[in-house]
């Protein structure tokens, strides 16, 4: 993202906005409609159980649909990823401004142990992308880099390893820390 640009989640405009440092407002991603667009022009809501009006995979961002997207959270390389909460979905816009999804399916399910990234993970209600320098004693050149999440429908925080999206073998939904109340983990029994 370009130095000193704020980055706004529209939420329901369905969009999601960049303010640079003159004041402009641009849609970075988004055309302002939950649902799919119908060739009459009309509009289909969202499904609790289905995604048949989710779209926009792999295309330039702003002519996704979005569904209320909220968190935006930027990775050292300044790709976005955010929640797509009407869609049930972390996605992410790359630095070319292409779109995909991180992880979801639009199921409005907790997530499971070990299933792949695209499978449900209900609404997601936080994001952060950090790193795991626990592989090889902490050695920069084996850093894992991860997006870390929070569901609505569980108390656990979930992540899964990026760069490893399209292997699902490699790549699994892991429970990083379990029972959280808010932000913060309740201490474990004793």
């Amino acid at each position: 993202r370009p130095h000193g640009e704020i980055l706004i989640a529209d939420t329901n405009n369905h969009r999601i906005r960049a303010v640079d440092q003159q004041g402009r407002i641009n849609t970075l991603a988004g055309k302002g409609v939950a649902g799919c667009l119908l060739e009459d022009g009309g509009t289909v809501g969202i499904s609790s159980t289905t995604d048949a009006c989710f779209s926009g995979e792999g295309i330039q961002a702003p002519l996704a649909n979005l569904s209320y997207p909220r968190i935006l959270v930027l990775d050292d390389d300044g790709q976005l990823f955010f929640s797509d909460s009407g869609n049930r979905r972390i996605r992410k816009i790359d630095l070319n401004n292409r779109i995909t999804t991180i992880a979801g399916n639009g199921e409005n399910f907790a997530p499971t142990e070990d299933a792949p990234p695209i499978s449900p993970i209900g609404n997601v209600t936080g994001i952060l992308i950090g790193n795991d320098f626990s592989q090889d004693g902490g050695s920069p050149d084996s850093v894992a880099q991860y997006l870390y999440f929070t569901s609505e429908f569980s108390p656990f925080i979930w992540r899964i390893k990026l760069g490893f999206i399209d292997n699902e073998e490699d790549n699994r939904i892991e429970r990083f820390l379990g029972q959280v109340n808010g932000l913060f983990p309740e201490k474990p029994e004793q």
